[in-house]
């Protein structure tokens, strides 16, 4: 009878584990085990990272492509459940973002609490993967804005070509100057030591010229020099 008896009452144990580990967890000590599905919104934020069991937390929300990868990244995602399509949870998520962005494929992806594909996730493992892409006047804004960049680059290019071909012409004219300068004087002392050179030669030859009076003159007739004044001239 003992036997019978303990034979019944495992069998209702066995029977209620299992209604146990799935209302409230393995022996009912993981309040951090829930439903996928019943999770109606999630909030996640740039700044924040996932919560980990069997992985490794990562940021709740990560950039992953499109058109406007890299040019503006939301602060805060509000992701809700809009039902199942039979495979998957239909996820519907809105954020802050002006009229240029509009967001492209979503993932939300949540850590299964004790295997891949677990109906039951971690909870606060779930995080946001997406993509961003320009709307039609984002596209346009941004064409524009790159043709303004690369006229603007154009301009300072070309003002920075002018200011170094003004530089080069101001030291190429000082240059001219400075060789000007140098020829006139160079040529002024060439001047001055011609003249003082010409004046010199022609005191030379006032100097020679003041002991030479005119040709000399013959004697008078008759005039003989070895005959003293005084002297008949038979």
């Amino acid at each position: 009878m003992a036997s019978l008896q303990i034979t019944r009452v495992l069998n209702v144990v066995i029977l209620i584990l299992p209604w146990i580990y799935v209302t409230n967890g393995a022996f009912g000590s993981n309040g951090d085990r829930i439903l996928l599905k019943d999770v109606s919104a999630l909030t996640l934020y740039s700044n924040k990272m996932t919560t980990g069991r069997r992985s490794s937390p990562v940021p709740q929300l990560k950039c992953v492509g499109g058109t406007a990868y890299g040019y503006f990244a939301p602060d805060v995602v509000q992701c809700y459940n809009r039902g199942s399509d039979g495979n998957d949870i239909q996820w519907e998520c809105r954020a802050t973002m002006d009229g240029d962005y509009k967001f492209g494929k979503l993932d939300v992806l949540c850590e299964g609490y004790d295997y891949p594909n677990d109906p039951y996730v971690l909870k606060g493992s779930c995080g946001l993967e997406y993509e961003l892409d320009f709307t039609k006047e984002g596209e346009m804004h941004r064409k524009q804005s790159q043709s303004y960049s690369h006229s603007h680059r154009d301009d300072g290019h070309s003002k920075h070509h002018n200011t170094q071909f003004g530089t080069q012409s101001g030291s190429v004219f000082g240059h001219l100057l400075f060789v000007g300068g140098v020829a006139v004087v160079i040529y002024i002392v060439y001047k001055t030591c011609l003249s003082s050179n010409t004046a010199e030669t022609s005191r030379d030859d006032s100097h020679r010229s003041s002991g030479f009076r005119g040709n000399p003159q013959p004697p008078p007739y008759g005039f003989r020099s070895e005959y003293m004044p005084g002297q008949a001239f038979l």
